[in-house]
């Protein structure tokens, strides 16, 4: 998707083309980890953009450590049977039971 930071051209002409073809909302996603990004994006006619790993990196950054230490798997209370049952024991679908 992206090249050095900045977005390929070929993505941007792919998006071009989308967007002449469709009435839908087209929303690209994936590499997108800067405001330049979204800069880019938005020239090429982009309703909006998905931004995923970014916002969790950020987000992890400046958790608090006690979210850290649950995030890391040393909260004992997830290592817990709880004996809840899923709510998808018995379905069936497509021949298989869960």
């Amino acid at each position: 998707m992206t090249r050095l930071g900045s977005i390929a051209p070929e993505t941007l002409a792919c998006l071009r083309a989308i967007k002449k073809r469709t009435k839908l909302p087209v929303v690209p996603g994936f590499g997108i980890s800067s405001p330049e990004h979204v800069r880019e994006y938005g020239k090429a006619g982009a309703d909006g953009v998905i931004v995923g790993s970014a916002i969790v990196r950020i987000v992890g950054e400046h958790a608090r450590p006690a979210g850290k230490a649950g995030r890391n798997g040393t909260n004992p209370r997830w290592r817990t049977e709880t004996r809840i049952p899923a709510p998808m024991n018995g379905l069936k679908l497509q021949g298989y039971t869960f």
